[in-house]
C-alpha cells in the first residue's frame, strides 16, 4: 500500500518536470525502494518450473 501511494505521489509530482529529470528521479525512487527491501533467507527449497511463486509483504 505504501509503495502504491509513493508511486502515485511521485507521478503527480513528476508530471510537471522535464523528461530527463523525471527519468532520473524515478530511477532514484526505485533504487531507494530496492535498497530498503528486506532480505529473505531460504534454508531449503525445491522449486519446479511449474510451481507458482507467491510473495507476501506485511505493511
Amino acid at each position: 500500500m505504501k509503495t502504491i501511494f509513493m508511486l502515485i505521489v511521485s507521478s503527480i509530482f513528476l508530471s510537471t518536470v522535464s523528461n530527463k529529470i523525471e527519468k532520473d528521479s524515478i530511477e532514484k525512487v526505485m533504487t531507494y525502494k530496492i535498497q530498503k527491501t528486506e532480505k529473505i533467507k531460504i534454508e531449503s527449497a525445491t522449486i519446479s518450473t511449474r510451481t507458482p511463486i507467491i510473495i507476501l509483504k506485511k505493511d
